[in-house]
């Protein structure tokens, strides 16, 4: 559930004064991967690319059942370059790359499991410029993974690959 200062904040993220020259500078976003996977991401305008900044909330559940708890909260972050090629007036090719964190935490009463890993990925997408200094953007990030899973009594490690 959303709680009021997060709403706040992003209120306050659309609703913010900046000047054309600042506009033009940075960009602040939400970024969407479904109903249980949003993001912040925030943008810097460099003399060759774009630097972006993103940080995401993936999923929070927490259940109390008759003296049980179970509960999962996973986060992630990344950061890269986004470089910018026109395709029409108001309509670009975006592509970069990115590198990402992610961590994962898992809990019941008798076990407690992290997982940690650390990605590079490479975005591509399309983003329209909209009247009001809007974008909209159409991304993905095709993505491999090293993987850190496990507790007090093990560590696995894998790869994997994806498309975020």
């Amino acid at each position: 559930m959303f709680k009021p200062p997060f709403i706040l904040f992003v209120l306050f993220l659309f609703v913010y004064p900046t000047s054309q020259t600042q506009a033009q500078d940075r960009e602040f976003g939400i970024r969407l991967a479904n109903l249980q996977n949003f993001g912040l991401i925030y943008k810097k305008n460099k003399v060759s690319h774009w630097t972006r900044w993103h940080a995401s909330f993936a999923g929070l559940d927490a259940d109390f059942s008759e003296d049980v708890f179970n509960g999962r909260l996973d986060l992630g972050f990344s950061v890269g370059k986004e470089k910018r090629k026109a395709v029409g007036e108001k309509m670009n090719f975006i592509h970069g790359s990115q590198f990402l964190l992610g961590l994962s935490l898992r809990s019941n009463n008798s076990n407690f499991n992290g997982t940690t890993s650390l990605g590079y990925g490479y975005l591509i997408g399309m983003n329209l410029e909209l009247p009001n200094s809007f974008v909209l953007s159409l991304e993905t990030i095709p993505r491999i993974n090293v993987v850190f899973n496990g507790n007090s009594d093990f560590l696995n490690t894998s790869i994997s690959a994806d498309f975020n």
